[in-house]
Order: structure tokens, then C-alpha cells, then sequence
């Protein structure tokens, strides 16, 4: 077991924190471990993410929508794949896993979230103003390495997604 990432939920007034890890197998494979804890580390509730044995975690991001999004990899296929994974923590529910990539390796690195103001309104995408709606396009942008495209050498991968995970583009190179 060992931790890979932890969040302070700056907008909490619980002062709870998010230790994102992994829970098995001393090749960095196994389940993710999600743990909630207060400041002090007090009465820690543990979650289980992904699947047993196949993925491991690199990255914990919050969309402040009471939503952790975890990226990183997943061998469910054969082959390395990246991995995302979106949390609700009112609900204490997996909204989505999602898988990208192709037939060689690829891994998630980081996440985090994208918003476009497509209607020109003068506040635009600012902290704060950030909404699913209409007028703003919402999603995420994952970030990682990529032996599928590209020229098969750890190339840059950029994927965007819609707040669903839905794939909208991606590039490698």
C-alpha cells in the first residue's frame, strides 16, 4: 500500500482532506484507495475505486462541484490504458470510469478542469463562474504519455472530454 496523491477541499468547512493511493500489489497494481480524513488524520473512511488488480492512481483534482476526478492507468485490456475516474463525494458514488487509448501503452498523468465561454458574455470562464450550462462548454483535459500515436516513443497525449467523459478530441506527438 503506499499514497500516491493528497487534496485539501479548500471550499470544505469540515477541513477534510482526500488520500488518493493504492491498495495491493507491490508492482504499483491493485485498487485504488481513496481515503477521507479530517486535518488531524481522525476517523479515516476508506473507498474503493477502478478494478482490483488493474489500475493504478497518479493524480486527485476537484472540479468543486463535490466531484474528485483520479487519473492514471489501467491494464484491463492488456495493454496499459489511461484511466479516469469521476467521484462524487455528497454521494459517495463513482459517476463514470472511462478508458482511452490504443493498442500499445499509454498512461494519465494529470486532470483537470476545462471551460470555454461560448457565448461571449463579458465574465466568461472565471473562478467562480464556472457552471454546466448552455453557455459555457465544460469539461476536462487529461494529460499523459503515449506509445499509440504518435511515433510510438512516449509521446505527449492531450485529451479532451466532455463532463461525461465522452471524448470530444485528442492528439499525441
Amino acid at each position: 500500500d503506499y499514497a500516491r496523491a493528497i487534496l485539501e477541499l479548500e471550499y470544505s468547512t469540515q477541513n477534510e482532506y482526500y488520500i488518493l493511493g493504492i491498495h495491493g500489489e507491490s508492482t504499483g497494481l491493485g485498487s485504488i484507495c481513496l481515503i477521507k480524513t479530517d486535518g488531524d488524520g481522525n476517523n479515516p473512511e476508506y473507498q474503493y475505486l477502478g478494478n482490483p488488480g488493474d489500475d493504478a492512481s497518479d493524480m486527485i483534482f476537484t472540479d468543486n462541484h463535490e466531484n474528485i476526478l483520479i487519473v492514471g492507468t489501467t491494464y484491463r485490456n492488456g495493454d496499459a490504458d489511461i484511466l479516469l475516474i469521476k467521484y462524487n463525494l455528497s454521494t459517495s458514488t463513482t459517476l463514470f470510469e472511462k478508458t482511452y487509448g490504443g493498442s500499445n501503452n499509454d498512461r494519465g498523468l494529470s486532470v483537470s478542469v476545462v471551460c470555454e465561454d461560448i457565448s461571449g458574455a463579458p465574465e466568461g470562464c472565471s473562478e467562480g463562474n464556472i457552471e454546466e450550462s448552455d453557455i459555457y462548454y465544460f469539461g476536462y483535459i487529461i494529460t499523459g504519455e503515449t506509445q499509440s500515436f504518435g511515433a510510438e516513443n512516449k509521446d505527449l497525449i492531450l485529451i479532451k472530454t466532455d463532463p461525461y467523459g465522452g471524448t470530444v478530441t485528442h492528439g499525441g506527438e
